[in-house]
């Protein structure tokens, strides 16, 4: 035989151990192990060699055959009560359940040593940290089971009653709860606060002596309930006036309906406000309620409601309402003629939303009232036919500091046969899904010398869906009409003299209003992902997203899971706002490998129009299970005289890792000391190898061993090994002299020993 060695170094090999009546030689340099004296099998069956190599170098390393095969051990003995490393591999596992809220993370060390003499470890041990991550398998608790209050009517909306509280052992998302009233709560009296679990005044009419709330907590999937119980009774204190009274006792104030605007002296009972800015537009009004106590907090106490008015500043101008402003005025029109009137409007209050308009240049042919009414202050002359005047008119309210605003008013001179629209411009709107031939709006003129006006679309309407009565002036609907790709119209309606042909004209804008006519619609057909069945609950898969062509609330879309018989949903949840899908359990790539979901989008609009699609996802597999051999224990019998490469038996193993179905491989672990039998690692097969004795022992027992990488299997290889017939049979001597009775008869045994040597056992 020859051992191999490293050809970078000059080696020198010499046999340590095992080598009885130096009966083999190794040759120093090249490693070749001949036998030196003649063997006798009858008297030693098997030699055990161990060979040492030394190399040329200051100082002389060595090694020998068993130097380099490794040992991985946990130091710290609290480790081994919850994990295990393969000796070999250097792989570790669990050995009993991990539980985040006992424990989250581990640290210790794995050392590891050769199986050399002496035994060698590493100069340094690795440190090991493993974090336990949390999932949702603790229930929330409430502080109490039983709660018990009183409220002291009168009472007022909004006031605090009590505060009920609960812990979750779980972390993160986990331990995120919300509250909520179950039961009991009749008339809807009182109102909970399901993130701080604050239970407040809904409804002060008619209350009742006793309630018995039954409250619940969640953490989203597990729940807790508690009873909470609200005496409700007659404040049996006085009133105290705590402006110029000298009391004996102290009194300490509190406001129960908490506003963030305002707080209160403890002991003074003097409210002031926190910094927070007021808007009177917004909210004009707070009620706060103030209760009054003694130092000893007993029942005897007081409520009062205090109304808190914001003063209203001047700090909004005037706004012109229906703009914008046109007027037309007949040529013959009379002094005092109303034209036009304007129109303004102020936020806000009292005075400082008094207004008053005034023109702001002077005017020789126009006037305006206090009211905002232009009206004709001189006729015009002959030559001021079809001349345009621009009007510019003011709006001042009466602050204190006021405040104005101002806009343009365009007055036309026209021929007295001209015909002049009753309003200046006309606005309407009407549902996009208005029937056809409904009537619209009606305009209408007058004023001209003709018989009739003629009333005709000149503008504004290209895709012809609208049409006007000649005679009357009344709009129709002609074609259908759509908000999405057409919101607004503005026609130009054209009112013409029939005997002298003078016309006018005046906008009228039509605005669509939404109807929900337009389903939602994702933006992909489907949707694919993949996860790992490692995933904590709660992790984020994909985000599914859809759009509406409707507006307002008819755009607004809402996402759920649709329940089928596959019951796939189970193991997901959908944010119904974003249209995020998270896993809701543990996922298990040998139980499902693939998940398929029905998504369905709603969006706001009444009745609500819906869409749905399908999302797959895709369980990846994880190495979380060990290969498994088919048998326990596999028996086979072969020949003495068994050729090398004979086939013995095949062993099986199965992961239900898919991932890990070609990955396993197959080896001996124990059992084959004498290097007789030979395992394919790929496809398990046992043969005999190059390497066998030539005479075998009558049973082996083969320890064999199937990894996949990370977990291993283990499964016993009985063979039976059926002896051969090696020697010819001897005599036990040469010549034989035996006495024979000349009268025997036939048939009597003459006796002779015939001996065959025994084999002897390995």
């Amino acid at each position: 035989m020859l051992i191999k060695h490293l050809p970078s170094k000059i080696w020198s090999f010499f046999c340590l151990t095992g080598n009885v009546a130096n009966s083999f030689a190794i040759d120093p340099i090249l490693g070749t192990i001949t036998v030196a004296k003649e063997l006798d099998r009858s008297s030693k069956t098997a030699f055990e060699l161990t060979v040492k190599a030394t190399d040329g170098g200051i100082p002389p390393l060595s090694t020998t055959t068993t130097n380099a095969m490794l040992v991985y051990q946990i130091v710290e003995p609290f480790a081994h009560n919850y994990f295990a490393i393969d000796a070999s591999t250097g792989v570790i596992r669990t050995t009993t359940a991990l539980d985040y809220e006992q424990r989250s993370v581990f640290h210790f060390t794995v050392q590891v040593h050769d199986l050399g003499m002496p035994r060698l470890f590493a100069e340094t041990a690795a440190n090991v940290t493993i974090e336990v991550v949390d999932v949702n398998d603790c229930s929330p608790v409430f502080s109490q089971e039983l709660y018990e209050t009183t409220v002291i009517v009168p009472t007022y909306k909004g006031v605090e009653v009590i505060q009920v509280n609960a812990t979750d052992s779980d972390s993160g998302p986990n331990s995120k709860l919300l509250f909520s009233v179950s039961e009991g709560n009749i008339g809807d009296k009182f109102k909970m606060d399901p993130i701080t679990g604050i239970i407040s005044i809904q409804n002060v009419t008619q209350l009742r002596s006793r309630y018995e709330l039954k409250v619940r907590v969640s953490d989203g999937r597990f729940a807790a309930v508690a009873t909470v119980k609200i005496n409700v009774k007659e404040n049996k204190g006085t009133i105290i006036a705590a402006v110029g009274n000298q009391v004996n006792e102290p009194l300490f104030y509190k406001i129960l309906n908490p506003d963030s605007r305002f707080e209160i002296s403890r002991t003074s009972g003097v409210v002031s406000t926190t910094g927070i800015s007021f808007d009177r537009e917004a909210q004009d009004t707070y009620d706060i309620v103030v209760e009054v106590t003694r130092e000893d907090k007993s029942e005897d106490g007081a409520h009062v409601l205090v109304t808190l008015t914001v003063e209203d500043v001047n700090d909004n101008k005037p706004v012109f309402v229906n703009l914008p402003y046109h007027a037309l005025v007949q040529m013959d029109a009379e002094e005092g003629q109303v034209i036009r009137q304007v129109k303004a409007l102020d936020k806000d209050t009292g005075p400082n939303a008094d207004i008053h308009y005034y023109l702001k240049e002077h005017q020789e042919h126009f006037e305006l009232s206090p009211s905002g009414e232009i009206s004709l202050r001189k006729k015009f002359e002959k030559d001021s036919l079809n001349t345009d005047f621009v009007v510019v008119v003011v709006a001042k309210d009466n602050g204190e500091l006021a405040l104005s605003a101002e806009v343009e008013v365009p007055i036309t001179v026209v021929n007295k046969a001209t015909p002049v629209f009753e309003k200046p411009f006309y606005s309407i709107e009407i549902p996009e899904n208005i029937q056809l031939h409904s009537p619209v709006l009606h305009v209408q003129a007058n004023d001209s010398e003709g018989p009739r006006i003629v009333y005709t679309i000149s503008e504004g309407d290209p895709f012809k869906q609208f049409s006007i009565d000649f005679n009357t002036g009344v709009i129709h609907v002609v074609q259908p009409l759509d908000f999405e790709t057409h919101p607004a119209y503005k026609l130009n309606i054209r009112a013409t003299d029939s005997l002298t042909g003078a016309h006018s004209e005046v906008f009228v804008d039509i605005i669509l209003e939404d109807v929900n006519d337009n389903a939602p619609v994702f933006l992909s057909k489907t949707y694919y992902a993949n996860i790992s069945e490692a995933s904590v609950i709660g992790t984020s898969v994909l985000q599914v997203d859809a759009k509406d062509s409707d507006t307002g609330h008819n755009q607004e879309v809402f996402f759920m899971l649709v329940e089928e018989r596959g019951k796939s949903s189970n193991y997901f949840s959908i944010d119904r706002d974003t249209g995020i899908i998270s896993t809701a359990q543990v996922l298990d790539h040998e139980e499902i490998q693939q998940h398929k979901l029905k998504v369905r989008v709603v969006d706001g609009g009444v009745p609500a129009l819906s869409s749905d699609v399908i999302v797959t996802i895709d369980v990846t597999d994880l190495n979380d299970n060990a290969p498994v051999f088919t048998e326990h224990t596999y028996k086979t019998t072969i020949s003495e005289l068994a050729p090398r490469e004979h086939f013995v038996s095949q062993v099986q193993a199965s992961d239900a890792d898919s991932s890990d179905a070609n990955k396993l491989e197959f080896s001996i672990i124990s059992g084959n000391e004498d290097q007789n039998f030979a395992i394919n690692k790929h496809t398990g097969a046992i043969i005999i190898s190059n390497h066998r004795r030539p005479h075998m022992q009558p049973v082996y027992n083969l320890n064999v061993s199937v990894s996949d990488g990370v977990f291993r299997g283990s499964a016993l290889v009985v063979v039976t090994v059926i002896g051969a017939n090696f020697h010819n049979p001897t005599f036990s001597q040469v010549e034989y002299l035996v006495e024979l009775v000349e009268n025997s008869p036939a048939g009597t045994l003459v006796t002779c020993r015939v001996y065959k040597k025994k084999k002897k056992a390995l």
